[in-house]
């Protein structure tokens, strides 16, 4: 799942509608209490990739 995830929020140009999307997906597949702390840390990425996306269009 975590490799899934680095693949989903490597290529920076993702819509912002299809971000969310694929953000949902894997708050969905991370509802297993054992991929939480990873939810964390992919939550943490996905801000760290909006603020880059914002400030570099």
């Amino acid at each position: 799942y975590l490799t899934v995830g680095i693949h989903m929020f490597g290529p920076s140009k993702i819509p912002m509608l299809h971000f969310r999307g694929v953000l949902f997906l894997c708050v969905i597949l991370a509802l297993p209490s054992q991929l939480l702390f990873s939810l964390l840390l992919m939550t943490q990425i996905a801000l760290l990739v909006l603020d880059n996306i914002s400030m570099n269009p």
